[in-house]
């Protein structure tokens, strides 16, 4: 049996198992035309005006029909016939439709859980930790991972020492020397150092917050952190608030 493309008139030969197996469909090989076999199918190679079977005219199945082309009007192997496999395609089909329903369902889940966050959170009926919210959109990935804070345990930077004195070049300007070490097992972040000085009475006259900027010399030296078992000498200057200061103190934050 044959079959001609009704696009470019193309002759493929056909056999009972093939257009069994592709329930009569195939791609031709010469224009890519997908068609059905059974609207133009021969029993004998056709002539060029030659129409095909009337529908409810069953071709002559009898016997295992060649697949070769006679020699006079041969086909390469690229114009032979492409048959397609409906089963290869709906399962194909199949299964892109279902991702891409199950990512049209997750993404409308996400909208409705979060409008409704917003409006119970609008309404004060909604009262979720943030944390935990955070981490729950990062998961699913909404939100991008916040970057991850340094190492810091100020409990374990050591004073070493320390003194005040008169600025010996700037008058009315205290100078605190002073030298810590950090003890933890690994290197953690430089500590914002509050300063505060005390009167006779032990009230605080006078307080300063110094940032690590304000005590290193570069910001290369801030990005390493702290390294373990490492001792930093520093000195800090404060405006004098004359003879009412007797006492100081450091605190590390």
């Amino acid at each position: 049996m044959y079959t001609r493309c009704q696009g470019c008139h193309t002759v493929h030969p056909v056999n009972a198992e093939l257009l069994s197996r592709a329930k009569g469909q195939y791609r031709c090989g010469r224009c890519k035309k997908l068609a059905n076999a059974l609207d133009a199918l021969f029993d004998e190679w056709p002539s060029a005006g030659e129409q095909a079977l009337e529908h409810g005219e069953p071709p002559v199945l009898g016997g295992v029909v060649a697949l070769e082309q006679p020699d006079d009007s041969a086909v390469s192997p690229e114009e032979a016939a492409l048959l397609v496999e409906p089963a290869e395609q709906s399962e194909a089909s199949s299964s892109k439709g279902a991702w891409l329903r199950v990512g049209w369902i997750t993404l409308g889940l996400m909208l409705i859980l979060g409008s409704i966050y917003s409006v119970g959170v609008y309404f004060g009926k909604i009262d979720i930790d943030s944390d935990m919210l955070d981490q729950t959109l990062v998961r699913m990935g909404v939100r991008d991972a916040p970057p991850q804070k340094p190492f810091s345990d100020t409990s374990s930077i050591e004073l070493v020492s320390r003194e005040m004195l008169s600025h010996p070049l700037r008058p009315r300007v205290l100078l605190l020397n002073a030298t810590i070490v950090n003890r933890a097992q690994q290197a953690q972040a430089y500590p914002d150092i509050q300063v505060r000085l005390f009167d006779i009475d032990n009230e605080v006259i006078s307080e300063r917050r110094f940032r690590p900027t304000d005590y290193l010399t570069s910001t290369s030296t801030m990005r390493g952190g702290m390294t373990p078992g490492a001792f930093l000498r520093f000195s800090l200057e404060m405006l004098d608030p004359g003879n009412r200061a007797v006492g100081f103190e450091l605190e590390f934050l």
